[in-house]
């Protein structure tokens, strides 16, 4: 490891057990005593950004109770309505859906929108925010809530233009999780238009190799491979997976997620043996990161069972397809 790379780490590592020893201590003192040595806006701030550094780490368990902490902190300390606490409840929505607590993530997000709406009424940004985050809470449950995921993901989008511009990568965000919703229904030309329209506006946003571009153009590539435009899905999705590659660890959930949607779209083309690795490979990661019960795990199983199938392996593809559909069931 070279001198630099080494200060960066003992940096981070250094801020990250301040952040740990103050979130200890603050359990601890008297709120006159907090307020000596370190502000509950500080505080949340700081546990509030190691929540979202381990969430884009893939590692949701220590989200969660990062974000958990700054919860507290924000309800304990701050105006119900504050964008703090709205942030705090929707970041614990994302954290605790991931894991696949799917009622306490919906339950997170309507809190979420409860609060900004009597805050600040109900075309605010803080609610448009709440609203993006409710939907992708719904969508978390698939099909069964993705018509009523829809409808909120569609109310937030005006709210986002007319605040932020037609350019702001959370408009495009709203639109790429609308396109979602309507894929899920089997709306693809729908989903598609949604989807090309949250390319275009994070393709300005951000630079050419931004890893955040990978989800968009993942989500492209996922509409258009329902579609059956394999030409061009196939490279929007090599380049969602080459960015995420470049930007993750290799056993990040984001990673298994592209690899996942490469595979669909090689078994589609009937490309069957570059698909097969890909799916052993997703599933090995997705398992990793969230366990094999999990929603995410099993709807790659559902779809490498569908390849299995293709390659004469019957009795193969069916135990696969019950594993998936019975890990399904445990994750509602």
């Amino acid at each position: 490891m070279s001198c630099s790379k080494m200060s960066r780490l003992v940096i981070f590592l250094m801020t990250l057990s301040c952040a740990q020893f103050a979130l200890g201590q603050a359990r601890k003192a008297s709120s006159s005593s907090q307020k000596a040595w370190m502000s509950w806006e500080e505080l949340w701030e700081k546990t509030h950004s190691i929540g979202i550094r381990y969430a884009r780490m893939g590692r949701f368990d220590d989200a969660e109770g990062s974000f958990n902490e700054a919860l507290k902190i924000a309800e304990a300390h701050f105006a119900p309505g504050d964008p703090r606490t709205t942030s705090s409840l929707c970041w614990m929505s994302t954290a605790v859906g991931t894991r696949g607590k799917y009622g306490e993530s919906i339950a997170f997000a309507k809190r979420a929108v409860e609060l900004g709406e009597a805050k600040s009424g109900p075309e605010s940004l803080s609610v448009a925010r709440a609203l993006d985050c409710l939907g992708t809470a719904l969508m978390f449950q698939g099909k069964a809530k993705a018509a009523e995921a829809e409808v909120i993901l569609k109310r937030a989008i005006p709210i986002f233009e007319k605040e932020l511009g037609l350019g702001d990568w959370e408009a495009a965000k709203c639109l790429m999780h609308s396109g979602q919703a309507c894929s899920v229904q089997a709306k693809y030309a729908e989903a598609e238009s949604f989807q090309r329209r949250a390319v275009a506006i994070a393709e300005r946003y951000y630079e050419a190799g931004n890893p955040n571009l990978a989800a968009f153009l993942e989500s492209l590539g996922r509409v258009l491979t329902r579609r059956g435009n394999y030409a061009e899905a196939e490279p929007l999705l090599e380049r969602a997976l080459a960015l995420r590659e470049k930007a993750l660890s290799p056993d990040h959930p984001d990673i298994a997620s592209v690899l996942a949607s490469l595979a669909n779209l090689r078994r589609d083309m009937g490309k069957l043996a570059e698909a097969e690795p890909l799916y052993v490979k997703a599933i090995s990661i997705s398992t990793k990161s969230f366990g094999p019960d999990h929603s995410t795990t099993a709807r790659i199983q559902e779809d490498y069972a569908v390849l299995v199938r293709k390659l004469g392996r019957a009795e193969e593809a069916e135990n696969l397809a019950n594993d998936a559909k019975a890990n399904l069931e445990r994750s509602k």
